[in-house]
């Protein structure tokens, strides 16, 4: 089981560091872009915003990926109590069972 954690980990982590190795050069570029041919103001505010931008992205999914996790956890504790009880009535009825056979 931890061999496909370990997997699952090192594959996000390169899908991961793959796209920033694509998206933090080609957000420099817009703002040295934007800073040259419009002000050096624009140039900044452009960087300043896209940093913003993904650190809030970061943070939505990090909030989402949480409320999915303890959604599921919640509906998988209700999950193992009804087993618990469904597999306790079962053991009372094969010992009534077993009472009326001797």
């Amino acid at each position: 089981m931890m061999d496909i954690s370990n997997a699952i980990k090192e594959g996000a982590s390169s899908f991961l560091k793959r796209g920033m190795k694509i998206i933090i050069p080609v957000a420099i570029a817009l703002s040295l872009i934007i800073g040259i041919f419009l002000t050096l103001s624009n140039g900044i505010a452009f960087a300043v915003g896209a940093s913003l931008s993904a650190v809030a992205g970061l943070l939505m999914g990090s909030v989402v990926t949480g409320i999915l996790l303890a959604y599921h956890l919640a509906n998988t504790g209700g999950a193992w109590n009804d087993a618990k009880k469904l597999v306790e009535m079962q053991e009372k009825k094969v010992l009534k069972f077993t009472k009326l056979q001797l």
